[in-house]
């Protein structure tokens, strides 16, 4: 993180830290509307359905994010 920033290393590690802290905070959100409104049985079919959605996203960007000759 700290390379591809280069001198904005300590605002790039500043937002990384800051956009986990608003996934975390959206999981929980999102988790609790479900609970609520559907039910505790569908939570695992929805964290199948986001863990292969992230995975296609890594597999994809994988690329992009860590290029070859480096």
């Amino acid at each position: 993180m700290g390379e591809a920033a280069g001198e904005n290393a300590d605002a790039a590690n500043a937002m990384m830290t800051t956009s986990f802290s608003v996934a975390i905070f959206a999981g929980g959100a999102v988790g609790a509307v479900v609970v609520d409104g559907v039910g505790a049985p569908v939570l695992p079919a929805g964290m199948i359905a986001f863990t292969l959605i992230a995975l296609v996203t890594v597999g994809f960007g994988r690329r992009a994010a860590f290029p070859t000759g480096r």
